[in-house]
C-alpha cells in the first residue's frame, strides 16, 4: 500500500504488525501434537514453554527498544538502538533473552533441565516444523536450516523472534534507520525490493514479514550485557546449551 498520510502510517504499522504476530504464533503453536492438549503432562508443559516463553522475550525486547528509542527522541542520547543505545536496552534484552530460552529448556530438557540431548523432548514428540524459516535477522545470520533437536527449535524460535522484532521496530523509526533489506521479504517467496529511506517519510508500506525464527543453534550464551542476544547466529557448529540465571 501507498504510504500518503499519517492515517497511511498508521495502516502499514498495524498491517506488518499483525502479519508478525500471526506468523509468529503459527510458529510456535502451529504442528504442536494436540494429543496432548489439556493433558498437563510434562509434554504439555513444554509445549506451553516452547509458545509462552518466546511471546514474552518479544514483548520485552519490543518495550526496551521502544524506551531507547523514545529517549533519543527526547534528545537524551544520540546513539543507535539497541547498541549502543541509551546503555540499557542491550542488557534488557540479552537479560530477556536468556530467560525466554531457558524456560523452554527447563520444561523440555529432561532431567538435568537443559537442551543437551539427555532426555531432551524431540521435535517429533512435541510436534514442530521440520525445517527453520528462512529469514534473515539483520545483522545476524539466516535462521533457515533442519530442525533435528532440541537445540534447533529452540535456535529456531530465538532467531525467528528476533526476526520479527527487528523488523518490526525498524520500520517505526525511519528518521534514524533504513527499513533492512533481510525484511522484505514473504512467506514461501523470495526478496522483493522495497525503497528504504533515511527520512521521516515512508515511501511505500513493505510486504509482510517472513515466519520467526530464532537461531541458537550452535550459539554461546555471551556473558557480555553490551550484547543485543545472549548467543551469537554465526557459531553454528557448536553444541548449546541455555539454563536461565539463577
Amino acid at each position: 500500500m501507498a504510504v500518503n498520510n499519517c492515517a497511511d502510517i498508521g495502516a502499514c504499522l498495524l498491517c506488518i504488525d499483525e502479519a508478525a504476530v500471526d506468523q509468529a504464533m503459527t510458529l510456535y503453536y502451529g504442528a504442536l501434537d494436540s494429543m496432548q492438549f489439556g493433558t498437563a503432562s510434562p509434554l504439555n508443559s513444554c509445549q506451553r514453554a516452547i509458545g509462552s516463553a518466546p511471546t514474552q522475550f518479544v514483548e520485552s525486547k519490543s518495550k526496551a527498544l521502544q524506551k531507547c528509542w523514545d529517549a533519543r527522541l527526547k534528545g537524551l542520547h544520540s546513539n543507535s538502538c539497541p547498541t549502543p543505545g541509551d546503555g540499557i536496552a542491550a542488557g534488557r534484552i540479552q537479560r530477556a533473552q536468556v530467560k525466554a530460552m531457558g524456560a523452554i529448556c527447563r520444561r523440555c530438557g529432561g532431567s538435568d533441565l537443559a537442551c543437551d540431548g539427555a532426555g531432551d523432548f524431540t521435535p517429533a514428540q512435541i510436534g514442530f516444523v521440520g525445517t527453520c524459516p528462512s529469514v534473515t535477522v539483520p545483522g545476524g545470520s539466516s535462521c533457515g536450516g533442519p530442525i533435528n533437536s532440541l537445540q534447533d527449535l529452540v535456535a529456531c524460535v530465538d532467531c525467528v523472534s528476533e526476526f520479527k522484532v527487528d523488523c518490526a521496530d525498524a520500520l517505526t523509526v525511519p528518521g534514524f534507520e533504513s527499513y533492512p533489506t533481510q525484511c522484505n521479504v514473504q512467506v514461501g517467496t523470495t526478496s522483493t525490493t522495497i525503497p528504504s529511506t533515511t527520512t521521516t517519510t515512508i515511501p511505500s508500506c513493505p510486504p509482510p514479514a517472513a515466519s520467526l525464527s530464532l537461531s541458537l543453534r550452535g550459539r554461546r550464551t555471551a556473558e557480555d550485557r553490551g550484547s543485543t542476544r545472549a548467543p551469537s547466529h554465526r557459531s553454528r557448529g557448536r553444541s548449546t546449551t541455555v539454563r536461565e540465571p539463577s
